[in-house]
């Protein structure tokens, strides 16, 4: 999402499953959208990294599907939204059905997907093969456990961990921009 020639590229490694990734999602990702994407200073990248099991490889899969369709960042939102309203980032349960097929295409339908392609596409061992790159890139890069993060290809921070809230952000970004100039 954003402009290739944004001068500035953050890279997230999320799981779908993960509420500290909920809670970025739901408290940090708008403003660095708003205020930074928005502005052509910064590009999201999303990367795959799912580490709490089953549902979370099938939640990254769909959205590679949807992303096939050019409605990843839309399916992004409503996998999380499914997960804001079973309170996933104050009560943790995984693996609960949440991301089980037909309400992965239920999720589709909601966003508009193309169904036939979408379903063919959820059982593509090309797309299982995209996240399992994707967690192997993570792992590579020494991250552990999710969300964590890249600025231009260097990993935040001392293991990729979130800088805080939206002003710890702010001032990430904006102190990162000014050495840049």
């Amino acid at each position: 999402m954003g402009r290739d020639d944004a001068p500035l590229k953050l890279t997230m490694f999320e799981d779908f499953q993960c509420p500290f990734c909920l809670r970025f999602t739901a408290q940090d990702e708008p403003v660095l959208i708003e205020e930074y994407v928005k502005t052509g200073k910064l590009q999201i990248e999303f990367v795959n990294y799912p580490v709490l099991g089953r549902e979370s490889v099938q939640a990254a899969v769909a959205g590679e599907c949807a992303a096939e369709q050019d409605m990843f960042w839309e399916y992004h939102k409503e996998l999380f939204a499914t997960q804001a309203d079973a309170n996933q980032d104050t009560n943790e349960v995984i693996n609960r059905g949440r991301f089980s097929g037909p309400a992965l295409q239920e999720i589709a339908d909601i966003v508009g997907l193309d169904r036939a392609a979408f379903d063919d596409c959820l059982t593509s061992p090309e797309k299982l093969a995209i996240v399992e790159d994707d967690h192997s890139a993570a792992q590579a890069a020494g991250l552990r456990g999710t969300p964590n993060f890249l600025i231009n290809g260097e990993v935040l921070g001392t293991n990729g961990t979130d800088p805080g809230g939206p002003d710890d952000w702010r001032a990430l970004l904006d102190q990162l921009l000014e050495d840049a100039d």
